[in-house]
């Protein structure tokens, strides 16, 4: 008897080392990598630029439980600052001028929605990434606006990771700065 009282004892031990280790975090990871992959397009180019964080909500990870309570984590760094400096250097990668006087040429990226919402059941998860930019793009007395967004599912069994939430929500952002710094438009906008 003794003999199998150990292993399920194992057992149970091993379960609650596992789920003591999935501990709610106290903020989230934001690191989005840096667009590095970039193309010299504009040359002579010169522009200010700003970020604005208007989202409603400021966290990054909204947990739902079984019971429909909520949880909010926020970012471990300011979104704006890092965006800005995601921002920036994309920009300068692509051969703009970064100028902190107002000017006559201005770059704008308003942050909508950037957020990972994690259901959790008993026995499994579902998790949206959803991420929104609005660019705007002041030149003369010309102005272009358009809207950037990334969407993304993951689900499993048990518990969600928080490292896995961080790293999906992370490559997001990367995705739609990719596709926003690769838009012909937005590309036609700065060159004229």
């Amino acid at each position: 008897m003794k003999i199998r009282t150990i292993p399920a004892l194992s057992a149970v031990l091993i379960l609650l080392a596992t789920l003591t280790g999935c501990a709610s975090p106290t903020s989230m990871v934001f690191a989005p990598q840096q667009n590095r992959a970039l193309q010299t397009i504009y040359q002579g180019q010169v522009f200010s630029v700003a970020v604005h964080d208007q989202r409603a909500n400021k966290h990054l990870l909204k947990v739902i439980d079984h019971s429909g309570k909520k949880q909010r984590y926020p970012a471990n760094t300011s979104i704006t600052n890092r965006l800005q400096d995601n921002f920036e250097n994309g920009l300068t990668n692509q051969g703009i001028n970064i100028n902190d006087n107002p000017s006559d040429a201005h770059i704008s990226l308003s942050v909508h929605q950037l957020e990972a919402i994690v259901e959790q059941s008993r026995f499994e998860y579902n998790a949206a990434f959803v991420v929104e930019f609005k660019l705007k793009v002041v030149k003369g007395s010309r102005t272009f606006t358009k809207t950037f967004t990334g969407n993304a599912d993951n689900n499993g069994p048990l518990f969600y990771d928080v490292a896995r939430m961080e790293q999906e929500l992370n490559q997001l952002v990367t995705a739609v700065f990719s596709t926003l710094f690769n838009d012909p438009q937005v590309r036609q906008v700065i060159e004229v």
